[in-house]
């Protein structure tokens, strides 16, 4: 079978930094499109195979896209996931800061990477590297986590709000 020649580069992350990975995502959506593949087909493409969980939200922060890495690390099912937004997986600890100047701090700035605390579907919260690029295309915009080395082992409960 011949690849495609439009196809995205199989993505293995080990040895990148995410803010290196969500770059090259960046750039490879954006040539997809620019073949006029549609913004979330194009982006789809790029993030599928990717081993970290990756997750592509609109303006509102309501998620559009969610690869398998993303599901099993929020620990919702596809469709359950793509009803939700970036608050609903954000633990208490993150919540803490008013959430909404913080994603309008994002979507203006652009990029973010560091750490994030995820609260998953049981309530448990996972601590993960990450990072986002805001308007990889228009009104798109892509955050790949990884849970953190130093805390994949703890998790603890907390209550779901």
């Amino acid at each position: 079978m011949l690849a495609d020649r439009h196809s995205p580069k199989r993505h293995n992350t080990r040895g990148l930094t995410l803010p290196a990975s969500v770059q090259s995502v960046r750039n490879q959506a954006r040539a997809l499109a620019r073949n006029e593949t549609p913004a979330l087909t194009a982006l789809a493409r790029v993030l599928n195979p990717m081993a970290v969980a990756a997750l592509v939200a609109d303006d509102t922060g309501r998620f559009l896209f969610a690869n398998r890495s993303a599901t099993q690390l929020t620990g919702y099912p596809l469709a359950e996931l793509l009803r939700r937004s970036v608050w609903d997986i954000t633990a208490p600890s993150e919540s803490e800061h008013d959430v909404e100047s913080l994603w309008r701090g994002f979507l203006d700035y652009r990029q973010q990477h560091g750490s994030y605390e995820v609260r998953r579907k049981d309530g448990t919260c996972v601590r993960a590297d990450y990072a986002a690029i805001a308007h990889v295309l228009p009104g798109l915009h892509v955050s790949l986590l990884r849970p953190s080395r130093r805390n994949r082992a703890a998790r603890q409960r907390v209550p779901r709000g």
